[in-house]
């Protein structure tokens, strides 16, 4: 952690990166991105504490128990799990250290306590059935990752962390999709309830799940993706 502070204190990202798995392309590029993020002087006074390691379920891993502070638009400090893997000589970052669910089409990473896994599992096949018939092409990469965070706080931080306001969801192209699976407080009041939230998460996971199938995003006509859309919402809420 000390040579992830250093790397992001003297902006340079070949070391920072160095620290990175490449075995997982998805986090290798989001990590890309959160050392942009973390580089930004926005970000003041970072720090990171190792308050505990223990040894994985696997062997050549550990797991770490972060504390990280700093300041932005307000102080923040916080601890989460972060999992390493002995590669190439060194303890390589491998992320926060989620639970997995894995499917013959997915890997789905999510915080420890995640009450709400098999209804996003669900919402998440649901999608790829619909899109799955109308195109040849198929995602990039095996296993498709879906990360879940219960915690908004936490997905802000390990996403974007300089963003000002808390959000649901978050996905680019050849990273992960990441989402919020709790109940925001500015939906509490909205007429239908829950089905709001629902409506605007298989918005969310039709739209990167189309980005993917095509295999590009530039030359994407935006009009061809409502009526794909469509088909999986009205689907869902016949169920």
């Amino acid at each position: 952690m000390d040579v992830k502070l250093k790397a992001i204190e003297e902006d340079d990202y070949d070391a920072y990166m160095a620290t990175v798995t490449k075995s997982n392309v998805y986090y290798f590029n989001e990590q890309e991105r959160w050392f942009m993020e973390m580089s930004n002087p926005v970000i003041r006074d970072l720090s990171f504490d190792v308050l505990e390691i223990r040894f994985g379920e696997a062997g050549f891993e550990i797991i770490a128990t972060i504390r990280q502070e700093h300041e932005s638009n307000e102080d923040f400090d916080f601890e989460y799990p972060l999992l390493f893997k002995y590669e190439e000589g060194q303890w390589k970052d491998c992320g926060y250290a989620f639970e997995e669910y894995v499917t013959d089409r997915f890997v789905v990473k999510y915080m420890e306590g995640e009450p709400r896994l098999d209804e996003f599992v669900a919402m998440l096949d649901m999608a790829y059935e619909n899109l799955d018939v109308l195109y040849e092409r198929k995602p990039p990469h095996d296993n498709y990752e879906m990360k879940l965070f219960h915690d908004r706080e936490m997905l802000r931080q390990r996403t974007i962390p300089t963003n000002p306001w808390l959000f649901t969801g978050w996905s680019e192209p050849d990273e992960s999709l990441k989402l919020f699976t709790g109940h925001p407080e500015d939906y509490k009041n909205y007429p239908g309830g829950w089905y709001n939230m629902n409506w605007f998460i298989i918005l969310l996971l039709i739209s990167v799940i189309t980005i993917l199938l095509c295999g590009f995003l530039k030359g994407l006509p935006c009009m061809m993706v409502l009526p794909i859309m469509t088909i999986a919402i009205q689907e869902f809420f016949l169920i």
